[in-house]
């Protein structure tokens, strides 16, 4: 026992360095840990998250949606190469100065206009062939990203049920296997102080209630652990 009081010792002490480093805190700062708190109930409701919800939150199909925006304005802009191109110029100038080198209020204007079809058939198709090769590559992206999504609801699904076993399978220990451990050990421990009980026996109840104790703090452990999955899987701010 004094062997699996240093190991766990050496876990927390640990764990605290590793949370004091990730919020830019001294290593070495006391950490206190509030055990009142039942952050299992700190949960809303998993599965009413949808793909909409998943479309704005998950990074990683925001980043496919922009990249289909991207390639939407390219498409639009390949297409209007296809097209004739018109422009204008106007501009004007005033003349200082006339032949004779006297100052004069005259003014020069122009105008310049440009147009710019693509007559060659070559330009044409392959402004075409370059639309239709962007229309593939967003179906792609498309697919991928319903994929993404498809799986990531899956993947939230699945662990939002083992959430929820685990969490009623930690109720059930807190609500009646601890208890029921507790009482024998206390029934052990008030026979032995009446001459009617054996240490052995005493001290086997103490330590089935010490494993029952760390069972559930280890399963409490894992549904953190799983709650932590859920919050990255649902980039839950």
């Amino acid at each position: 026992l004094h062997s699996m009081s240093i190991n766990l010792t050496s876990v927390i002490d640990q764990s605290a360095a590793a949370m004091n480093a990730l919020m830019n805190r001294p290593v070495d700062a006391p950490l206190q840990v509030d055990t009142t708190a039942d952050f299992a109930l700190q949960t809303g409701n998993i599965l009413a998250i949808d793909s909409a919800y998943l479309m704005t939150h998950r990074s990683d199909i925001r980043r496919s949606s922009d990249e289909l925006h991207s390639m939407k304005l390219k498409q639009q802009m390949t297409l209007e190469m296809g097209k004739p191109v018109f422009g204008i110029m106007w501009d004007n100038m005033r003349m200082p100065f006339t032949a004779s080198g006297n100052n004069t209020a005259m003014y020069m204007f122009s105008a310049m206009a440009m147009i710019s079809v693509p007559i060659a058939p070559w330009f044409s198709r392959g402004y075409k062939s370059g639309s239709r090769s962007l229309d593939f590559k967003m179906q792609a992206v498309e697919k991928m990203q319903q994929g993404r999504l498809h799986q990531a609801l899956g993947s939230i699904r699945e662990d939002w049920l083992k959430f929820q076993s685990l969490k009623k399978e930690l109720q059930i220990f807190k609500a009646e296997v601890i208890p029921f451990y507790a009482k024998t050990y206390q029934a052990s421990l008030d026979a032995f102080s009446e001459n009617t009980g054996s240490i052995y026996e005493t001290l086997t109840a103490w330590d089935d209630l010490t494993m029952k104790e760390m069972e559930y703090y280890d399963k409490l452990g894992d549904l953190l652990d799983i709650k932590v999955l859920l919050e990255t899987e649902t980039e839950h701010e």
